[in-house]
């Protein structure tokens, strides 16, 4: 009879040792990689706004101005060009990723694919034309847009350079039209440049979509004000306001 009740025993025992050693279910083995943790109460409205820097030689302006769930909308600014774009948003943890796509209409229309980072709001990625004979992809690295309303509120409008009428818009695009004489042909020619400008306090930075009038697809315009009148003015080209 002892012999019998210290086997049970020695058993419960081997038992419940065996039930401690046991793995618990909810803890992850070490060997797995540990995941990121995704906020998904993240405010993405503060991703919305206008990124600028670098494309190629030329300077691009992204704008992220609709983000509802996945779906995001906005335009890209290029020399004057305005393509809107739109596509979708993943949340990936420490930055949000989107993929938005041009209309497809223009020759030179393509994909953004970019990310924002949530702390600095860095914008990095890369664009891909969909006819990959006429242009190549690009990469770019944009920053936040920071700028002065009153300041670009006041450079908003018409001026005149000779015989074109120049149009600054307040989305920082503009549209150079009208009659300019080309002196290689010694005729009179209909011109119409689309551009984008840039201010810099008392500076106007416009970078021209093609043409054949302007040497430098870049040109820096200081601006002056006497008791008459306001000018643009960059070495033997003055714009005046209308």
């Amino acid at each position: 009879m002892k012999r019998t009740l210290f086997i049970v025993l020695l058993a419960f025992l081997i038992s419940c040792g065996n039930k401690g050693k046991q793995k618990d279910p909810s803890k992850n083995d070490s060997t797995n990689t540990e995941s990121t943790t995704i906020e998904t109460n993240y405010p993405t409205d503060s991703l919305k706004g206008e990124y600028i820097g670098g494309f190629g030689n030329s300077t691009i302006v992204i704008s992220v101005n609709y983000i509802n769930g996945k779906k995001s909308s906005g335009y890209s600014i290029l020399k004057g060009n305005r393509r809107n774009i739109t596509g979708e948003i993943a949340n990936k943890g420490k930055f949000f990723e989107f993929v938005m796509a041009e209309p497809g209409g223009d020759p030179y229309d393509g994909t953004f694919t970019f990310t924002i980072d949530t702390t600095t709001k860095m914008l990095e990625g890369t664009w891909v034309p969909f006819d990959s004979v006429k242009v190549k992809s690009r990469k770019y690295k944009l920053t936040r847009r920071q700028y002065n309303h009153e300041e670009m509120t006041g450079f908003v409008g018409y001026w005149y350079l000779n015989d074109l009428s120049v149009q600054f818009k307040d989305d920082k695009t503009g549209l150079a039209k009208g009659f300019w004489w080309n002196e290689k042909s010694e005729t009179s020619e209909q011109v119409e440049i689309p551009f984008s400008w840039f201010e810099e306090k008392k500076v106007v930075s416009i970078e021209w979509g093609k043409n054949n009038i302007f040497l430098s697809p870049k040109m820096k315009f200081k601006y002056e004000k006497n008791d008459y009148e306001e000018m643009l003015i960059s070495g033997d080209y003055i714009m005046y306001r209308y």
